[in-house]
């Protein structure tokens, strides 16, 4: 198809008339020639913010998507420039989106620590770094849970899943999975106060 492509487009055609034109047309030859210029430098851009390989393939799949079922509608003296800013734009809201899974899980961590330990939030660093340091404890010991207690609890904690949805999840009965909660969580205490 590209060796077809090559033959019926003139390729000397800026990007940003290629892409103008595929707005207008949505020939995708036009928008094949424009990311076959691109793509390399798109992963380029992506991996040095996201810093993982398949994390970058993925985002450059996406800002290819939504470019072409969205293109830019207002003229542009450089697509180049446009593309390097939607890239990093992606990236950084990527970016943002991971980091607020992160805190939403250590949040519910946090929620399973304090049922489990009656801890103070702290109110110093030395005690910041004792809480970080209880949640890294918590996370080992939840690894050391039975297969199935370990999964309640991660659905019930981590993912903020309620009791018939792991029921469903699962395929565990609704009293199974209370019990494999409550057990859990018994457990994790002894873990916890043992080692």
């Amino acid at each position: 198809m590209f060796s077809f492509f090559r033959k019926n487009v003139n390729l000397k055609l800026s990007d940003e008339v290629l892409i103008r034109i595929y707005g207008k047309k949505r020939d995708s030859r036009l928008a094949e020639e424009v990311f076959s210029r691109y793509t390399h430098l798109i992963f380029g851009v992506c991996f040095k913010y996201l810093k993982d390989e398949e994390k970058s393939k993925d985002a450059v799949m996406q800002i290819i998507e939504k470019i072409l079922i969205d293109p830019p509608k207002q003229e542009m003296k450089s697509f180049r420039n446009w593309l390097f800013i939607v890239t990093k734009n992606h990236c950084l809201m990527a970016i943002r989106h991971e980091q607020a899974e992160t805190r939403a899980v250590q949040q519910r961590f946090l929620e399973l620590k304090d049922e489990i330990m009656e801890i103070p939030e702290p109110e110093h660093q030395s005690e910041q770094n004792e809480k970080e340091e209880i949640l890294s404890e918590l996370r080992i010991a939840v690894g050391k849970l039975g297969n199935e207690q370990k999964m309640c609890i991660e659905l019930f904690y981590i993912d903020g899943k309620s009791y018939a949805e792991i029921a469903e999840l699962t395929g565990f009965n609704m009293n199974a999975v209370k019990s494999y909660i409550q057990n859990g969580k018994r457990n994790l205490k002894n873990i916890l106060g043992h080692d």
